[in-house]
């Protein structure tokens, strides 16, 4: 479940290949919006973001299989988790906001496809 999830958090991280950059980019920045949107503090999104650049060599040398980037995924949510449970009650309540906000957008997309 949290597969796709991570995905999009894997995208705030990692520009697999030129080309993607650009798309890479844009999706970080719609990322880090949905996170202050959500309410998440900036300190906490500075900490996120240090997390994903921990991650990001494994996540981009997984892109292509399937079973490594699910792996990889699931060490970068476990710190995140790991993040969150120290983080302010705020920030707590505003990750829960985001994360179902974007489970919520994926599972649309899966649904709908993209508009």
């Amino acid at each position: 479940m949290y597969k796709i999830f991570f995905v999009a958090i894997a995208l705030f991280v990692v520009c697999a290949a030129d080309d993607a950059v650009e798309a890479a980019n844009e999706a970080a920045a719609k990322a880090v919006q949905d996170m202050k949107d959500a309410g998440l503090s900036e300190a906490a999104i500075g900490e996120i973001e240090k997390l994903g650049q921990k991650h990001e060599e494994d996540i981009k040398n997984a892109i292509s299989n399937p079973e490594q980037a699910e792996t990889a995924l699931k060490a970068l949510k476990t710190d995140i988790d790991a993040y969150i449970e120290t983080a302010s009650e705020a920030d707590q309540a505003a990750w829960k906001t985001y994360e179902e906000k974007t489970k919520a957008r994926i599972e649309e997309l899966a649904q709908d496809g993209p508009k």
